[in-house]
């Protein structure tokens, strides 16, 4: 194992760590590949490792092996910058700012780490124009989470696929910490309500590419801080239903009370036998 001090440059060709840990104290700007010769879910190989004391950049279109994240001020992608990441990305500690930009997470590429919180996770900015967090998912069963917030709030999905009929698909997720732009405030037939203040103040765009036969479960945790209620009509939190806008449609699908769960947060979607139109969407309650 090595250890740079100051910036690593992978400007072509690979660098393979054969399983030993390449730290990297300052910044990484990598338009090359960088191989991960160790196990999955090792916890001491590290991969191309973010140690160092100050917010540190991660450069460049190349694709990474394994990168971990280990700095308790965190790192980012500036803007311009599309990393891939084959095999894992650990999160050990600090966040992993993606800003506008994609990362793109490969078909047996793991996100590794626990405790996830506000001062741990990938972050996104607060616009529809984002390009997020892309997963490549294998064919079958398997549960996969997005440790996403946005705007400092923590709000990951966590995905459980019973079915995937091919291994070529992707899921793309974006976060946004503000009120879906299609709520308008109008007027009601009976009691009169802000619309803007009664609806979540955050929502998840969903971009299905190349899925087929997906069948599932998809759980997004929103803060119960962002739950507005505003209500004259004497509605509650009970009352909120979970609800979707698919890009093929210009209805919100309205789901049931029992897919919100008022005392944590957590909306609830399901999907049967589904393909990109049945996934692609933006989602709130």
């Amino acid at each position: 194992s090595i250890q740079v001090s100051n910036n690593l440059r992978v400007e072509s060709g690979t660098l393979a760590d054969n399983g030993n840990t390449i730290k990297v104290l300052n910044d990484v700007y990598n338009s090359g590949t960088t191989t991960y010769g160790g196990g999955i879910n090792s916890s001491t190989q590290l991969g191309i490792h973010l140690n160092g004391s100050i917010i540190q950049e991660v450069a460049g279109t190349g694709s990474f092996g394994k990168l971990t994240i280990d700095n308790t001020n965190g790192a980012i992608l500036p803007l311009g910058s599309t990393i891939q990441i084959n095999n894992a990305l650990r999160m050990n500690q600090g966040l992993f700012d993606i800003q506008g930009n994609l990362l793109a997470l490969g078909v047996n590429c793991a996100i590794e780490g626990s405790g996830f919180n506000a001062f741990k996770m990938i972050q996104t900015n607060t616009s529809f124009t984002d390009n997020g967090i892309k997963k490549t998912f294998p064919a079958g069963a398997q549960t996969f989470m997005y440790p996403i917030g946005s705007m400092g709030k923590y709000t990951p999905l966590t995905l459980n696929i019973t079915a995937n009929s091919n291994s070529t698909g992707s899921i793309t997720l974006k976060a946004a910490s503000e009120v879906h732009p299609s709520i308008l405030d109008d007027v009601e037939s009976s009691c009169q309500l802000n619309d803007l203040n009664n609806v979540l103040q955050y929502y998840w765009i969903l971009r299905s590419n190349g899925i087929s036969g997906l069948s599932g479960t998809a759980q997004m945790n929103s803060l119960l801080t962002d739950v507005n209620i505003s209500n004259p009509c004497g509605k509650t939190s009970a009352d909120y239903i979970t609800a979707r806008l698919l890009i093929t449609s210009t209805t919100w699908n309205k789901f049931t009370p029992d897919k919100f769960d008022e005392a944590t947060g957590y909306l609830s979607f399901d999907f049967n036998a589904t393909d990109d139109n049945g996934i692609s969407g933006d989602y709130l309650c």
